[in-house]
């Protein structure tokens, strides 16, 4: 793999070679996916998995908006459980008093 310095733009410009199966060349074309894109997004991707850091795109940060809405709910729905079953324990208590 070679690194350029492209004066045009910020960073470097990888020179690679990647071999694909003819199944994926096919999608590639039919959804019109670069591989310029499909290389960036992969080595994002890749980072990621391995905890260096957050894929952060939109549709990420939507679907973490959306898990933490559910964890809260969950949480109060916990919340609304555990203060049901105290309250059920004082109702016995009272009602054995």
């Amino acid at each position: 793999m070679r690194f350029l310095m492209v004066q045009n733009r910020s960073g470097l410009t990888v020179v690679s070679s990647v071999s694909l199966s003819k199944e994926f060349k096919q999608l590639m074309e039919m959804y019109h996916i670069s591989p310029t894109d499909a290389m960036r997004r992969g080595i994002a991707v890749t980072l990621c998995d391995i905890g260096v850091m957050p894929y952060d795109n939109p549709l990420n940060r939507k679907r973490m908006e959306q898990s933490q809405k559910i964890i809260a709910s969950i949480r109060e729905q916990e919340i609304i459980k555990e203060t049901l079953i105290k309250l059920k324990k004082i109702l016995e208590e009272l009602n054995n008093f």
